[in-house]
């Protein structure tokens, strides 16, 4: 098993990682860390990240694909305002724009030795950040995202396991049902494939949950129920969210949604705000999660947080390594001076 941090390239994160990946290498080896969970976005050079930093890739989260890949050109209009904004944000107009972003993606982690890739089988609309309600099925989510990833490896083997990862919106792979992954498994043209466990995505698809003991009692029971699937479980992000109050608050009108005014570009900041509020990437703090390795025992488990600075990431991982002292093949959990 290998444990590792996140980062994404957008310049926030490099801001406190360094250009140079000299600050994360320290907080990495501080900790016991492997590697990174690498995150590439549009742009950043990624020949500048050290090879043997590049653990895991995390694929690009699109976020919004419905319009897209069934060629709706009205529903883009209707998302982006206009058809050159949503060229700019996909790269193009057709399907293929989108596979060739992972394709090119895939040969990146390859050249690297990445050990496996994370893909988001799941999706949403700006419409539908506050009441949940999508115009799409989890099934067809599904399928989209198997052929998505079959079209992206064509011609290939991907070079590393492909983890397709759970979201909380209705709609997509949660993991709620046995009959999600079964489904995945029935469309795939890959082989070597599995799930990559988010722990906070899970516990924001109940907002009754009250505190972490609640939280790791729903994780245990849902890991669970998943029967012998749950050995598919090869990477966990391990993360915790408790956002249920701000979440039916949202669906109850106490909040207002993300404003519909405004070019694309302000409404979805608007809205990645909104989404910050419910996925909160924070530690666990309770002992109890290790319940979770007693069911499965994953290659790679990723302290997946948000930061804005170095001591809140820093304070984030400590408090997590305590709370997890002993789980992970004996290392130690405590940062060395």
């Amino acid at each position: 098993m290998k444990l590792l941090l996140n980062a994404t390239t957008w310049r926030s994160d490099m801001d406190i990682v360094s250009q140079d990946w000299s600050v994360g290498r320290r907080l990495m080896d501080q900790f016991g860390f492997d590697g990174f969970e690498i995150y590439p976005t549009p742009g950043y050079p990624l020949e500048t990240i050290p090879p043997d930093l590049a653990r895991g890739l995390h694929l690009r989260f699109f976020v919004m694909l419905w319009d897209l890949w069934r060629g709706d050109l009205e529903g883009l209009r209707a998302t982006f305002g206009d058809l050159e904004t949503a060229r700019l944000f996909y790269g193009g107009l057709e399907r293929q724009a989108v596979v060739d972003c992972y394709a090119g993606q895939l040969a990146w982690g390859r050249q690297v030795g990445a050990e496996y890739a994370v893909f988001h089988a799941a999706q949403a609309d700006l419409r539908g950040l506050m009441d949940w309600r999508f115009p799409w099925t989890w099934q067809e989510t599904i399928d989209m995202s198997a052929e998505i990833v079959n079209q992206a490896c064509a011609g290939r083997a991907p070079g590393m396991p492909i983890l397709f990862e759970n979201l909380w919106w209705p709609g997509g792979l949660r993991l709620l049902e046995r009959a999600e992954v079964e489904r995945l498994a029935e469309r795939l043209t890959i082989d070597d494939w599995g799930l990559a466990l988010d722990t906070g995505h899970l516990l924001n698809t109940n907002p009754d949950l009250a505190d972490e003991a609640q939280g790791v009692d729903y994780i245990v029971k849902v890991v669970r129920d998943l029967g012998p699937l749950a050995r598919r479980i090869r990477a966990v992000h391990l993360t915790r969210s408790l956002s249920g109050h701000y979440v039916r608050q949202c669906q109850s009108g106490q909040i207002a949604p993300p404003p519909a005014e405004g070019d694309f570009w302000d409404r979805m900041a608007a809205a990645q705000i909104h989404v910050g509020r419910i996925d909160q990437h924070e530690a666990f703090e309770t002992a109890e999660i290790g319940r979770l390795f007693e069911l499965i025992e994953p290659d790679w488990v990723v302290f997946e947080f948000t930061y804005h600075s170095l001591d809140h990431w820093r304070g984030k991982i400590a408090r997590q390594c305590a709370a997890t002292a002993g789980l992970f093949d004996g290392r130690p959990r405590v940062g060395k001076n």
